[in-house]
C-alpha cells in the first residue's frame, strides 16, 4: 500500500517501497510547473535525503500528453506585464526563478538515483526537472524542445549545461537557437535521454524496478539495479534527422561564429534542414538569440552550479526588459503568433546590450 503526503494539489507525493514517487498532476495544463509544484519537489526531495528507506526516486507526469510543458510563465508574465517599477516587476519572477532553479540543482546533485519517465511533452521547465535525473526515459510519445527564444526569453533550469555537452558538435546550439521541437530519437542522439522505453511498457518497467530496488541495501545498489533493468541502445526510437545532419550542423552552428554568419551559412547552405530550420531561426527574439549565442559560448566546460547561477542573472534581465511580456503576450494571451521584438533584427543588438544581460549588477542566486 502506497502512503500519500499531500504538499501541493497539483503534486502527487507517495512511497511504493523503497522507491519514492513524485507525479506532475496538472494534465489540464500539460503539467506546467507552479510554483507550489517546485517547492513540493524539492520538500520531497529533501524529505528522502537522509530517509534510509527510500533508496530511489521516480518522477512522472499525470495523463497520457505531457511530462511537462515548462514552467508556468503565463503566471510570471500576469504578475509583471503591467508593473513599471523594475524592482517590482522583478519580485515574484526572483522568488519563482530562485526556487526552480535550486529545485533544479537539488535534483543534479541528489545522491539517490532518480528515474523521469519523459512520456509526451518535455519542454523548458519540464525539461528542468527530467534533465538532472540519473535515468531519463524517453517514449514515443516523447518530443523536447527548450523554446524560449520563441518567447523573448532563452534556454534556462540548467540546461545550457546539457546543451554545451550534447554528443555532436554544434547540436546544442542548433537546439538552443531553433527552440525547434524534436522526437525521442533525437533525444538520444544527442544525449539528452538515457533510453528508450515504449510508453506500453512504462508501468512494467516501473514495477520492476519496484520488486529490484526493495532488495537492494543501499542506493548505489538501487542505481546499477535500475541500469540493469533498461534497455542497451535505440532500439524503437527511430532514425534521428539530427544524426542525418550531424555533418551540416557541425559545420554551421558555432559557438565561435557571430551569429550572423550562422543565419547567412544555414540560408546558402546546399542542405536543406539547415535551410529549413534558418527561417525559423529568424522568426526568434533577436535579444534572446545573441544572448542565447553568448550563453552557450561562455558556459562551454561550466558547472551546473555555475549555469544554474548564470540563468538567475539573465533571467531577471530578461523580466525587466520587453520582448519576455511581448512573447507570451504573442503565445499565450492574445495567441496571435506575432510578436513585435524590440529589437527587431539581429543588426539591432548591439554587444553592449548583451554584455549587459551578464553583467555583475544583476542578482545572484546563491546570494538570494
Amino acid at each position: 500500500m502506497a502512503s500519500q503526503i499531500v504538499t501541493d494539489p497539483h503534486l502527487r507525493v507517495e512511497t511504493h517501497g523503497s522507491v519514492g514517487f513524485l507525479t506532475l498532476d496538472r494534465p489540464q495544463a500539460l503539467n506546467a510547473l507552479t510554483l507550489g509544484m517546485i517547492r513540493g519537489i524539492h520538500a520531497a526531495l529533501d524529505a528522502w535525503r537522509d530517509d534510509d528507506a527510500i533508496r530511489a526516486v521516480i518522477i512522472r507526469g499525470a495523463g497520457d500528453r505531457a511530462f511537462c510543458a515548462g514552467g508556468d510563465v503565463k503566471a510570471v508574465y500576469e504578475a509583471g506585464v503591467n508593473v513599471t517599477d523594475p524592482d517590482a516587476k522583478t519580485a515574484i519572477a526572483r522568488v519563482y526563478f530562485a526556487d526552480e532553479y535550486r529545485m533544479n540543482r537539488a535534483l543534479f546533485h541528489y545522491p539517490k538515483p532518480i528515474m523521469a519517465f519523459m512520456n509526451g511533452i518535455t519542454m523548458g521547465g519540464g525539461y528542468g526537472v527530467a534533465g538532472p535525473c540519473r535515468f531519463r526515459i524517453a517514449s514515443e510519445k516523447t518530443l523536447f524542445a527548450m523554446p524560449e527564444v520563441g518567447i523573448g526569453f532563452f534556454p534556462d533550469v540548467g540546461s545550457v549545461y546539457f546543451l554545451t555537452r550534447a554528443s555532436s558538435p554544434g547540436m546544442g546550439l542548433w537546439l538552443a537557437l531553433t527552440g525547434q521541437a524534436v522526437p525521442a530519437s533525437d533525444m538520444l542522439y544527442a544525449g539528452l535521454a538515457d533510453a528508450f522505453v515504449p510508453s506500453a511498457d512504462h508501468d512494467d518497467l516501473i514495477a520492476a524496478v519496484i520488486h529490484a530496488v526493495n532488495g537492494c541495501g543501499d542506493a548505489q545498489a538501487a542505481s546499477a539495479a535500475i541500469a540493469a533493468l533498461l534497455p542497451a541502445g535505440k532500439g524503437g526510437a527511430g532514425a534521428s534527422a539530427l544524426a542525418r545532419n550531424a555533418e551540416a550542423v557541425a559545420g554551421v552552428f558555432k559557438v565561435e561564429s557571430h551569429i550572423e554568419k550562422i543565419v547567412q551559412n544555414s540560408e546558402i547552405s546546399d542542405n536543406n534542414f539547415l535551410n529549413e530550420t534558418v527561417r525559423i531561426v529568424k522568426t526568434r527574439a533577436p535579444l534572446s538569440l545573441k544572448i542565447t549565442h553568448d550563453y552557450m559560448r561562455r558556459m562551454q566546460g561550466a558547472s551546473f552550479d555555475a549555469v544554474t547561477a548564470m540563468d538567475y542573472r539573465l533571467a531577471i534581465g530578461f523580466m525587466r526588459d520587453h520582448d519576455f511580456y511581448e512573447g507570451i503576450r504573442a503565445a499565450l494571451v492574445d495567441k496571435d503568433k506575432d510578436p513585435r521584438w524590440n529589437p527587431a533584427a539581429l543588426g539591432q543588438v548591439s554587444a553592449a546590450m548583451v554584455d549587459a544581460y551578464f553583467s555583475d549588477d544583476h542578482p545572484d542566486l546563491d546570494a538570494v
